[in-house]
């Protein structure tokens, strides 16, 4: 429901530091969270959040994550995918918006054909995991502090383009889509996908 922040203590304050390091090894070593309501500045409304300990091998800190109340909670009720009721109570197996036996199976096999997280390739060209947590940064924060390094160094000159490495998982890899297009050829055949309609939502989305 939130951003996900880190909690350290202040700096200078060894009182604090020594406090917050017991309530991390705590929670670390139960292998537990700590919920807590949390009131941003005063009269503001609470929220609750779920705190989870994080320990490295020269730093510690507290992860801390939203949680909804329980009215926050939105009980929505839809209607079931694989059956059609009519206005007369009857219920149909068959209808339009209804997904046959082959369109299941064609979606199933377009979905599969789409697996990213084995074509990364190792030093000595084994597969590996394609775009791993750790190797992944956000484009926003990182161009960002690229635009302004540059403009405080050359505030005459046109800006550069984003690196390389954060451009990197903004499109699938080309093996991925080779290797998908059969299967969506068939897909769109079997929900006999008309090329009007996606002009049209095209412009609607324009228009709004």
């Amino acid at each position: 429901m939130s951003t996900t922040n880190v909690i350290v203590p202040q700096k200078g304050n060894s009182k604090a530091a020594i406090a917050l390091s017991s309530l991390v090894h705590a929670l670390y070593e139960l292998e537990s969270y700590a919920l807590v309501r949390f009131v941003k500045k005063k009269m503001d409304a609470p929220v609750m959040m779920v705190l989870a300990p994080q320990i490295e091998t020269d730093f510690e800190c507290l992860i801390d994550v939203q949680v909804p109340f329980v009215e926050d909670v939105r009980p929505y009720r839809f209607p079931p995918l694989g059956k059609v009721k009519t206005a007369a109570g009857k219920t149909l197996d068959k209808h339009r918006n209804i997904p046959t036996h082959d369109m299941q199976k064609f979606m199933s096999d377009y979905v599969d054909s789409m697996d990213i997280s084995g074509l990364g390739k190792d030093d000595d060209g084994e597969p590996i995991e394609y775009a791993p947590v750790e190797d992944t940064y956000s484009p926003i924060i990182h161009r960002v502090n690229q635009v302004i390094k540059h403009r405080a160094i050359h505030p005459k000159d046109p800006l550069p383009p984003p690196y390389d490495i954060l451009l990197k998982y903004s499109h699938p890899p080309e093996e991925a889509l080779d290797r998908s297009k059969k299967h969506l050829k068939k897909l769109i055949e079997a929900c006999d996908v008309k090329k009007g309609w996606s002009q049209l939502s095209t412009i609607w989305l324009q228009c709004c």
